[in-house]
């Protein structure tokens, strides 16, 4: 891929602009000065995929009452209205997966609801927006918080950059 090319900055007066003075001549019109070009950072390489083809992301908001209203990656998973899930809290993720034992349950629609301990534990509020990765067929699907997704970007704009992000 070529560097962008960069545009001289000399803009030609108008009439607009130039009405009631003095023109110079074309050979008076100094351009602007060249700047050194910008060292470009290099792109980070980015680890392969957890699950090449197969992982599915998603954005959801989480009600006051701790609903999903993403409902397309449950239903990937295979979770319909009744399935009983496990959940856990790990690092400040919400990690959810079917299970025949597990306490809660997809509601009657096909909401996922988080429980209130877990939204507690992981700080999340009423309107926030959680990160959702899944595995359709290991059946598990983690919910990444505001606060796992500022870790996260903090850590990648630190190996990019370098030292303190911020």
């Amino acid at each position: 891929m070529s560097a962008p090319k960069s545009v001289p900055g000399l803009v030609p007066p108008t009439d607009r602009l130039s009405r009631g003075r003095q023109q110079l001549p074309a050979a008076e019109i100094v351009p602007a000065v060249r700047r050194p070009p910008v060292r470009r950072l290099p792109l980070p390489q980015l680890p392969p995929p957890l699950s090449p083809g197969r992982t599915v992301y998603g954005l959801s908001t989480v009600t006051r009452f701790g609903r999903l209203n993403e409902r397309r990656i449950p239903r990937r998973l295979g979770w319909v209205a009744g399935t009983r899930l496990d959940v856990q809290v790990d690092q400040g993720l919400i990690v959810l997966a079917a299970d025949p034992r597990g306490l809660f349950t997809i509601s009657a629609q096909g909401f996922v609801l988080l429980p209130a301990a877990a939204r507690r534990w992981c700080g999340l509020g009423a309107t926030d927006r959680v990160f959702l990765v899944a595995d359709p067929e290991d059946g598990w699907m983690v919910l990444h918080p505001p606060a796992a997704v500022d870790t996260m970007v903090a850590a990648a704009h630190r190996a990019i950059w370098g030292g303190e992000a911020g």
